[in-house]
């Protein structure tokens, strides 16, 4: 897999896996009584991915370790030496969204990502990782370069628009935070 740079040093990958499907997305508030369950859900799913993952003679290598882009949940280092990302997901289904966040985690050094859910684990492809950080370098050039295009540009995505909080779009559902 070739290096491509920081595709953004501006919003964390939660965010920019929307901006990649919808420039104008705007991250929704995120009450405080489903953050508690949030976090209830993500450590149940969190031990579940390491016992399966131990399972298969994997090693814990990292946990909740801090990036320039976000937070990496888990990492871990298989028999034959190589390294795995596991962008843990606390829903039942990994969704595009999801995918597109875990493969802007990757950088040199990795040579899989992983999304999990407490029931799998989806391994991305390399292709999809380039394809996902090219996106993502191509939609902060728009952001930095023409703010004010990137800030009316609707691209409705249920994955972004069940989130996004941008009023000035006829797509958005969220005031707050909706998980549907």
């Amino acid at each position: 897999m070739t290096s491509i740079s920081s595709p953004s040093k501006k919003y964390p990958a939660s965010v920019m896996c929307r901006k990649i499907l919808c420039s104008a997305f705007e991250a929704a508030p995120f009450p405080e009584k489903k953050r508690q369950l949030f976090a209830e859900k993500h450590a149940y799913a969190t031990i579940r991915t390491i016992k399966r993952h131990l399972e298969e003679s994997y090693q814990l290598i990292g946990l909740e370790t801090r990036t320039e882009t976000g937070r990496r949940d888990l990492i871990f280092a298989g028999q034959d030496g190589h390294k795995r990302i596991s962008e843990v997901k606390s829903g039942h289904q990994i969704t595009e969204a999801d995918k597109i966040q875990a493969a802007l985690y990757w950088e040199p050094g990795y040579d899989e990502v992983v999304v999990s859910t407490r029931f799998e684990d989806l391994l991305l492809p390399p292709t999809f990782i380039c394809k996902v950080r090219v996106a993502a370098r191509l939609a902060m050039e728009l952001l930095i370069t023409q703010p004010e295009v990137a800030a009316t540009k609707f691209t409705p995505h249920p994955a972004a628009c069940s989130y996004c909080a941008n009023k000035k779009c006829a797509f958005s559902v969220a005031e707050t935070y909706v998980r549907r």
